[in-house]
């Protein structure tokens, strides 16, 4: 139950930070935003603030805004859902009041391009901050993470095995060089010359030991991670460290992305649904508190990077869209428009069911 209660907590968070920045870009430029709604399909309760409805619905997957269009118009004329599992298809409910009477400044698709991709950008661009907000607090508050010099691991047959190097050992100098981190560690040893003897000075037991190995073509085989958290309350570089951090994460899905598509990673590899988010929540909460607000960082980030991608009905398919159209100057034809659409809604529900049977796979074979 914590496990799920935590897993709804971090989507909902992220789910929200995304919509509400939709809705505000929206407003800000004139435009009616008829719904706000955190989860899909039938509303469980809802209550009306201005213009604007506020829900909850049954399907806590993600969120939605409705901005006053035509197509809005027509979802008020649609006919409303009798059956449950009608109601449980339907994942936007039909609208109760007829909005085709308000005037054509506050309809989205009547807005300059300008404005509609800012309303299609604030999404993402908002999870990119929330994300970003999070590493840098957390690097301000506990600190950068350094992996202390302490031995984590010792290979089988390995050179450090044979010298006596065990694990638990604190190597304090390399060859007469002090170290204080396994990043000075790692580049005094390789400064060493190959056919010069490594002595290390240790720590085991608050007791100090000499111990000298052979250098060989290969690692000795020793391997650090104990990791600790040093020097908080530093603004500075915890802005450079977040930004690092943000950096290196969108970097790194880009090239997973490449991987997938030249086919040099599998899809499952990769890819995590809500299942997945949901059980990872509670593992991430266990850990800690920093630990579970890291979690809703990353989570952030990977919400936004997914919606920044071209694809249709993701809000970087929007923008893409309305790209196409400044460039041609003119709209797309509507027929072409509402099939690439569809065509993204079909994307979309595969890459959901992938998702998911990945999410299953993975935690029927643990």
């Amino acid at each position: 139950m914590l496990t799920v209660l935590a897993g709804l907590f971090v989507l909902t968070v992220v789910v929200i930070f995304h919509e509400f920045s939709h809705l505000l870009i929206a407003k800000w430029n004139g435009v009616k935003v008829i719904r706000f709604s955190v989860g899909f399909g039938p509303i469980l309760f809802s209550k009306k603030i201005g213009e604007t409805e506020y829900a909850v619905s049954l399907l806590p997957l993600g969120g939605y805004i409705l901005p006053l269009s035509q197509e809005a118009v027509a979802l008020f004329k649609a006919t409303p859902p009798k059956s449950l599992k009608e109601k449980l298809l339907v994942l936007v409910p039909p609208l109760k009041e007829c909005q085709s009477l308000e005037p054509q400044e506050k309809y989205m698709e009547l807005k300059p391009p300008w404005q509609r991709m800012a309303i299609a950008a604030a999404g993402p661009v908002s999870n990119y901050i929330l994300a970003l907000g999070i590493f840098i607090g957390l690097y301000f508050f506990a600190g950068t993470p350094i992996l202390t010099s302490k031995v984590m691991e010792v290979k089988e047959n390995s050179p450090a095995m044979q010298a006596g190097i065990q694990k638990g050992d604190i190597i304090l100098k390399v060859n007469k060089k002090p170290v204080e981190n396994w990043e000075e560690v790692v580049l005094a040893v390789r400064s060493v010359p190959k056919d010069e003897d490594l002595n290390l000075l240790v720590n085991r037991n608050n007791e100090q030991l000499c111990i000298k190995l052979k250098l060989k073509s290969g690692p000795i085989g020793i391997m650090g991670g104990e990791e600790v958290f040093k020097n908080p309350y530093q603004p500075v570089n915890s802005i450079k460290n977040g930004a690092h951090y943000l950096y290196f994460l969108n970097k790194e899905s880009v090239l997973a992305f490449r991987k997938m598509f030249l086919g040099k990673m599998r899809a499952q590899d990769s890819l995590a649904g809500p299942v997945a988010i949901v059980s990872l929540s509670g593992q991430m909460l266990r850990m800690g508190f920093y630990a579970y607000i890291l979690w809703i960082g990353m989570i952030s980030f990977a919400v936004g990077f997914m919606n920044f991608l071209p694809l249709p009905v993701m809000d970087g398919g929007h923008v893409a869209l309305i790209a196409v159209e400044v460039i041609r100057g003119k709209p797309l034809n509507k027929k072409v428009g509402e099939a690439i659409m569809s065509v993204g809604v079909m994307l979309l529900i595969s890459l959901a069911l992938f998702s998911l049977y990945f999410d299953i796979s993975r935690l029927v074979s643990k």
